[in-house]
């Protein structure tokens, strides 16, 4: 009988044949395997990966192509509201050209035909910006450092277990955040040391100070897995699509929204393209929703097939609901950089706060507060839920914890936290966000 690992690296072999048209019936055979096993996590995991590849493919063939026809297809129409008014009034013109016309064409006319080509020109020049956005390179910007093998040899060492146990490729780019999130990705990751290209995996700094060993093993697991379904290379190819018509329509609708009646005479020709683009980024939004949610439970099911379904709700809770505990640092931090003391490392000053609190608690239907630069998460009753494990209570003050693992994250914290300090007391104005 095949063991949980060996039927997930049968589905990672599945999904590395994807082009194949037999890939399909392939997974279902997987699946099928799974349910055999008696273990209804595995069925349920073979059926997050069917469930998965439909979307992607769907997502692949259909809507990014899609995209970019309504983008053209939303030019044509401001096109052709500028063609039409121009012919009409070409009409117009030729008509008060021919002997006897007793026509004038009013001052205000001839204005509101000028503001609707201005609105014309402008509603273009959103949809070309759309098209370079959705092609151009996702840039991630994080306050960050990156670390060497050198620095962090033991976590290295279990980034390299985990790897060989999962079959995938490590990250090229380790970096340390002085934030609460922990993630993988392709994009261009800038850091306060410049920019790292590749797979990069994010840690968090102060989460590092709270979590053991076996639940950052977790956490890794869980972000690695992202590499083994091509979670990565579809957020850096669907992203930036996604991006590119959000910022459209936002453009469009700044236009069409705008008070006046000049604005008004502007939006003539803007309201059906915007209508189009909305619809249709509303349908590219659920589908993307939910193919995001499949590929994040995915993860969650792979982890427990590598470490235990305990230290996955507990590791999920601890990164959760330190969320609001460190915005509540940072604020406090920026009240102290703009009267000029500066603690020395924000994430001790976190990890004490969090030691003097009662402890880390969560209700599991609150939202999950968890960010990525690209991508949205389930929230963490649902994923509680899809590992089979109720919500737990968490050790905020665990004997050994994962910094032990990282002996430069003192000094890659205290670099960030000068840096922040620095950026703070030039702008004294501005205000910090968690």
């Amino acid at each position: 009988m095949p063991s949980s690992l060996d039927i997930f690296k049968s589905i990672k072999s599945a999904w590395k044949r994807r082009p194949d048209p037999t890939a399909a019936s392939t997974i279902q055979q997987i699946a099928k395997m799974a349910v055999g096993t008696g273990t209804a996590q595995n069925a349920a995991l073979a059926g997050r990966v069917m469930a998965d590849h439909r979307g992607r493919l769907a997502l692949a063939l259909f809507f990014v192509p899609g995209m970019y026809l309504a983008l053209a297809l939303c030019a044509g129409l401001i096109l052709a509201v500028a063609g039409g008014l121009s012919w009409l009034l070409g009409s117009l013109f030729e008509y008060l050209a021919t002997p006897g016309a007793r026509v004038r064409i009013p001052m205000k006319g001839v204005l509101g035909y000028v503001l609707i080509m201005v609105g014309c020109a402008i509603g273009l020049w959103q949809i070309v910006r759309a098209g370079f956005l959705s092609v151009r390179r996702i840039r991630v910007h994080t306050l960050a450092l990156p670390i060497c093998q050198q620095d962090a040899p033991d976590l290295f060492r279990l980034l390299g277990q985990i790897g060989a146990r999962l079959e995938c490729r490590q990250p090229e780019s380790v970096v340390i955040e002085l934030g609460t999130s922990f993630f993988v990705t392709e994009a261009e990751v800038h850091t306060v040391a410049g920019h790292v290209r590749g797979q990069t995996l994010c840690l968090s700094g102060p989460l590092l100070r709270l979590l053991t060993v076996s639940e950052l093993t977790a956490v890794l697991v869980h972000e690695l897995s992202h590499f083994t379904g091509a979670d990565t290379f579809y957020s850096r190819r669907f992203y930036p699509v996604y991006r590119g018509a959000s910022e459209a329509i936002a453009g469009l609708r700044r236009v069409a929204d705008a008070d006046g009646e000049a604005a008004a005479a502007m939006s003539v020709g803007l309201w059906v393209p915007l209508l189009v683009l909305e619809r249709y980024l509303a349908v590219f939004r659920r589908l993307e929703s939910r193919i995001g949610r499949a590929r994040e439970l995915r993860a969650d099911s792979i982890a427990p097939l590598v470490t235990s379904p305990q230290a996955v709700a507990s590791s999920l809770t601890k990164a959760i609901a330190a969320v609001p505990l460190f915005r509540s640092a940072t604020a406090w931090f920026s009240e102290q950089a703009r009267s000029g003391h500066l603690p020395i490392n924000l994430s001790a000053v976190f990890a004490d706060g969090v030691a003097r609190s009662v402890g880390l608690k969560l209700d599991p239907k609150m939202d999950n507060g968890v960010t990525h630069p690209t991508d949205s998460h389930p929230c963490l009753e649902d994923r509680l839920r899809a590992i089979g494990v109720a919500a737990v209570e968490v050790d905020s003050q665990p004997a050994h914890v994962a910094a032990d693992l990282v002996p430069c994250l003192e000094a890659v914290e205290r670099r960030l936290t000068k840096f922040l300090g620095e950026v703070l007391s030039a702008s004294p104005a501005q205000s910090s966000s968690g």
